[in-house]
């Protein structure tokens, strides 16, 4: 048998028997009980008052002697005897006390204030249950001459008259039980019937369930099973009559049913085979087709759709349920991006000619939501088993990414070319730079403020710190390392950057910076360029004239930041200001919403800020502007007013002796000079292997150099990278300093990790050397060995 047999035959403990017998049984002892119940007190009422009376009428019988007797004194005139009258009471009493009513029935002879005169149950005038009954016989109703009370043996009976003659109250009592012994005897024998009743009833519905009941019930379990099981038996035993010829014809009918079943079942199987093979089919081709990195559409012959797979759903903005049964054009719209010239539908061209079709270059798919796709296209057609052309399948792919990569790998090998020109340029600039400011700078210091061509050379000084700016542009274009970094106002570097941006334009910047603003460590040349960029975005977001604000502050600790101390910078136009949406994007590679701009600006801005280890943020809504802030850690030098006169003060003790080395003759002539100027001594050299013979030769002469100046890179020999590991091998405790005019280098960024104690930009000045001494002690002179 099986699990779902056996759950679904009835259950055990409830059958239709179970209810049957219940209802029946609740039926007989709903309509008994109330029978007997009415009966019971019906007969309490009638043995109570029935056994009253009799027991009154033998009370009255007793009595009845007893008051002849006193008649008779009465007769004969002696009623005033006491003697006779004592005599009748004691024969009396002696009677009552002799008389026996059935088992349980004596006489009992009280007065109302208590005395027994004659009792054989109450004995004791204290006793509870003599004062009871002394208490209703005082209360008793006179017409009712009937009282219950209780005593040591049970419940009593008892009728009683109160006897003048005798001021007593003279009672028959009998036991409540032997009373009402008939009525008990009646309640046995209905109970006896009732439960007989009860048992045929019983044993009535157990032959209904197992003749009619159970074999219904089996009938039913096989008719529910039997077609599912063909192992199930058919009932055998127990059936009668017409259900034995319903068991016979229930059992011809399911085994019709299961031959059936058998038949339809292997057909089902047959289909489902067939059915599951053809989804298979279906699912894997169209796992295929939407698995397909590349767009897939198939038309019918008239060039209407059939299919989408995933990529073109996403390309054309149209889902396969709105595309189907649409015409081609309708759903893959194709334009020559150069001309805008609407490409022919490429179906037409396949049924037209029976063979495949590709697109021409620069078509663009613009999608239904106007997004456009550079896309690379081929058409082939589709062939039934007899090769004829049933539809046409396209497939195409975006290329959109491929070209723009090539086109920024075309731009980014543009711009390094670019770059390295730009280094070249600059480097050789600033050796030009280097020998044109030193010489005015040398001259200036030389004939003091007062001289008449002081002027002239300080007009030519600013002459060439502009050319200075315009070569710091370039470094900044070629570089791409990190930061060179110097304690520096930030004042000057806002200003510089900010006026040469605006010159020529009809937009003003206005300053609002304090005179105690303190010094930031910063790369000059870096973040020249952030602020050129975001002044740049300013004057282009104001249509005609306007004004640019830019305000600076010093601020303490910043959350989630790590210096004690920043310099706040914020930049802030009076625009049309940046959407929500744009703001998250303005700092990614390639994000602008310029026609011609490249997108790189302020990303270079952020990662050059970033590489400070400050931060660099936006606020702006459309219409109101935009105000970009900036956070740069202080540097660890106090800080200095923003207008802070930079001529350098006569050099005091700083004589050393110099070992300079550079290719370019000028650079060195200028160098040596503005050194000699400062009180020093001062050797020449062109390249590193002159530099590291002179330094080992005054070493061995007891006449060491306290500084070496080494130019970084020398065209054709040995540079300073090479010549200080020679020197730091010579002389541990040597003092080298790099100078170059590439910036790019990470050597200028990082010089201690090369082996250099600091680094010299070119084009340098009278102070920039001054300072070098001044960071340099003299070394000991040595002695000879």
């Amino acid at each position: 048998m099986t699990n779902e047999q056996q759950t679904n035959r009835p259950a055990a403990g409830f059958s239709i028997r179970t209810f049957f017998l219940g209802a029946m049984l609740l039926l007989i002892a709903t309509l008994s009980l109330p029978l007997l119940l009415a009966g019971s007190h019906l007969m309490d009422r009638n043995i109570k008052e029935m056994g009253g009376e009799l027991l009154h009428s033998k009370l009255l019988a007793l009595l009845e002697p007893v008051e002849r007797r006193y008649e008779t004194l009465y007769r004969v005139g002696l009623e005033d005897s006491l003697v006779h009258r004592k005599e009748i009471k004691e024969m009396a009493l002696a009677e009552f006390s002799a008389y026996r009513f059935r088992d349980s029935g004596s006489v009992f002879v009280l007065t109302p204030t208590g005395d027994i005169l004659l009792s054989q149950l109450l004995s004791d005038s204290t006793d509870p249950h003599f004062l009871n009954l002394l208490a209703r016989l005082n209360s008793a109703d006179p017409d009712e001459r009937i009282v219950a009370y209780s005593n040591e043996i049970g419940q009593q009976l008892a009728a009683f008259e109160y006897y003048q003659p005798w001021d007593s109250y003279v009672g028959l009592s009998i036991d409540h039980d032997e009373l009402f012994a008939p009525k008990y005897l009646f309640l046995k024998i209905n109970l006896m019937v009732l439960g007989a009743v009860l048992l045929v009833a019983a044993l009535f519905v157990y032959g209904l369930q197992r003749l009619l009941i159970k074999p219904i019930i089996q009938l039913n379990h096989y008719a529910g099973h039997g077609f599912d099981d063909e192992q199930a038996k058919p009932p055998q035993a127990g059936f009668i009559m017409e259900l034995a010829t319903l068991r016979d014809s229930l059992v011809n009918m399911v085994a019709t049913l299961q031959h059936r079943a058998r038949e339809a079942a292997e057909q089902v199987k047959i289909i489902s085979r067939r059915e599951a093979e053809l989804a298979a089919e279906r699912e894997q081709l169209a796992v295929t087709l939407r698995s397909i990195g590349d767009g897939v559409i198939t038309t019918d012959t008239t060039g209407r759709v059939i299919l989408l797979n995933l990529v073109a759903e996403r390309l054309t903005g149209w889902s396969q349920q709105e595309a189907q049964d649409r015409p081609l054009p309708e759903i893959f719209h194709i334009i020559n991006d150069r001309t805008g010239e609407k490409h022919p539908n490429p179906v037409d061209k396949v049924l037209q000619t029976g063979l495949n079709v590709e697109l021409e270059n620069h078509t663009v798919l613009i999608s239904r939501h106007g997004s456009r796709y550079h896309i690379a296209d081929s058409g082939s057609p589709i062939r039934n088993f007899n090769s004829e052309i049933i539809g046409v399948v396209l497939v195409f792919r975006d290329v959109s990414e491929a070209i723009h990569t090539e086109a920024e790998l075309l731009k980014a090998k543009k711009l390094e070319s670019l770059g390295v020109l730009a280094a070249g340029i600059a480097h050789d600039f600033n050796n030009i730079l280097t020998a044109i400011m030193g010489n005015l700078e040398l001259a200036r210091y030389l004939l003091g403020p007062q001289h008449q061509a002081s002027n002239l050379i300080e007009e030519g000084t600013k002459a060439s710190q502009r050319a200075q700016g315009l070569t710091q542009q370039l470094l900044t274009f070629a570089r791409g390392g990190a930061p060179i970094r110097q304690a520096a106002s930030i004042a000057g570097i806002i200003r510089d950057s900010a006026d040469f941006v605006l010159r020529g334009s009809e937009v003003s910047c206005r300053y609002e910076i304090p005179h105690d603003l303190k010094l930031v460590n910063v790369d000059s040349g870096q973040i020249s360029q952030v602020i050129q960029n975001i002044i740049i975005n300013a004057r282009e977001a104001i249509s005609g004239s306007g004004t640019i604000t830019v305000s600076c502050r010093n601020l303490g600790p910043v959350k989630k930041m790590p210096a004690d101390e920043y310099v706040e910078i914020k930049i802030s136009d009076s625009g049309s200001g940046i959407s929500r949406e744009e703001q998250g994007k303005i700092f990614d590679p390639y994000f602008t919403t310029k026609e011609k701009g490249s997108g790189l600006g302020l990303a270079v801005c952020h990662s050059i800020i970033a590489k400070h280890h400050g931060k660099i943020s936006v606020e702006s809504a459309p219409g109101q502007g935009c105000t970009f802030t900036i956070l740069l850690p202080v540097a660890n030098s106090a800080g200095i007013p923003a207008e802070a006169d930079d001529r350098p003060a006569p050099a005091h003790n700083l004589s050393r002796r110099i070992l300079l080395m550079d290719d370019e003759e000028m650079v060195r002539r200028v160098a040596a000079r503005i050194l000699q100027q400062l009180g020093c001594q001062v050797q020449e050299t062109t390249d590193g292997e002159a530099a590291i013979s002179a330094y080992r030769q005054a070493r061995e002469e007891g006449q060491p150099f306290d500084l070496v100046i080494m130019d970084l890179t020398i065209p054709g020999g040995m540079g300073g990278k090479e010549a200080v590991k020679e020197i730091r091998r010579l002389d541990p405790q040597a003092r080298v300093i790099v100078s170059s005019g590439y910036a790019n280098d990470p050597i200028m960024a990082e010089p201690e990790k090369y082996g250099f104690d600091g680094v010299i930009s070119k084009p340098y000045l009278l102070k920039d050397l001054e300072q070098v001494l001044a960071n340099s002690k003299p070394k000991p002179q040595e002695q000879q060995p």
